[in-house]
């Protein structure tokens, strides 16, 4: 999904406005951490579920922020942080 270009995504916020969705993405993070916590005490869980609302309330926040360009560049940013950090570890002989 790209916030850019999802048409549902620019209704909801027009509806409800970018403020309570906000919100809303506050609410369903703590739902989320819910469902982890149930998973850990080895309780029924909707972790795919909750993962599904937050990562649609997300996309709402990168639209009405106007920063999805910004986001996707620290996403890039990250992801080769976290893979020189793995490969540094595998050189090391540290999962063998």
């Amino acid at each position: 999904m790209s916030c850019l270009d999802d048409k549902i995504l620019f209704k909801a916020l027009e509806l409800w406005g970018g403020e309570l969705q906000l919100h809303v993405l506050i609410e369903e993070m703590a739902e989320l951490t819910q469902a982890i916590i149930k998973r850990t005490r080895g309780n029924t869980h909707n972790i795919d579920e909750e993962i599904a609302d937050v990562e649609i309330m997300l996309e709402q926040a990168k639209l009405y922020l106007r920063i999805c360009d910004e986001v996707e560049k620290w996403k890039g940013y990250k992801m080769a942080r976290l893979g020189e950090k793995l490969k540094k570890i595998e050189d090391s002989g540290v999962l063998d």
